[in-house]
This record gives C-alpha cells, structure tokens and sequence, in this order.
C-alpha cells in the first residue's frame, strides 16, 4: 500500500523537462585581477575547488529541489566529469538522458575569483546536445 501511495504522489508532481549542457567548473583564487579592455591579466595562487556546473545541470537539479519531477537532456563526453554529472544527477533524483559523445569531452569552465568578483576566464564547450557534437539526437 506504502508504494502505491509513493507512486501516486510522484505521478501527482508538476514536471519539467530540461534541455540543457553539463559542465566541469574550475574555480582558481587569483591574487591578483587586472582586466585591461583587451587583455585578462592574473596572478593565481591555486585552485580552491572544483564543482559540477553547466546551466542545463544546474537548473534540473534547482527544479527537481523545488518539487518538480525534473527530466535533464544532455550530452556528456565519455570523461570522469560527464560520470560525476550522471552521478550526481542521480543522487539529486534527476531523472537523466544522456547521450555520450565519442569524440569531445564534457565542457569545462575556469573561473578566476578575487576579493571582488568572478571571471569566467576560458570556457571549453566539449560535448553539446544542439550542436554539431551529436547530431542525431536531432533526427527524428
């Protein structure tokens, strides 16, 4: 009786589904943040963390804590960043599908932090569901 009760509430949740990218952010603490007109000049100190990132990610995971029944649709290279997605995703009740990408690894973001602010520095876009990454999720 418990699981069909369970089952009904899940069915009786509002849901959404998300088209969207997964990504690997590096942050770096900088010292120093010179952002000349033409040139991005920094000195770094280290790497103060890594974390799952990408809107697509970062979205389904806010709705599904929102009390969504949230599905996440994505590409992901077949690299440690696109597992931890899957991972976390799943850990987060995220239903996901993913398709991974042969020839491209997931995208990765660096951003440099000082005192005053954040400075998305050098993105990779790695592996992209509306793209030319993986063109035959579009077929069809």
């Amino acid at each position: 009786m418990d699981k069909m009760r369970e089952a009904n509430s899940i069915s009786q949740k509002p849901r959404i589904l998300v088209l969207g990218d997964i990504a690997m952010d590096w942050i770096v603490q900088a010292s120093s943040l010179e952002m000349p007109v033409a040139k991005l000049s920094v000195e770094c100190s280290e790497v103060i963390t890594e974390r799952l990132g990408g809107g697509g990610l970062v979205f389904g995971v806010a709705a599904q804590e929102a009390g969504f029944a949230t599905t996440l649709v994505a590409a992901i290279g077949r690299d440690a960043s696109g597992a931890a997605g899957r991972q976390y995703l799943a850990d987060s009740g995220v239903t996901a599908i993913l398709t991974e990408v042969n020839d491209a690894s997931t995208g990765k973001s660096l951003i440099i932090r000082d005192e005053i602010r954040d400075v998305k520095a050098m993105v990779s876009t790695g592996a992209r569901m509306f793209g030319c990454r993986a063109p035959q999720l579009m077929a069809g």
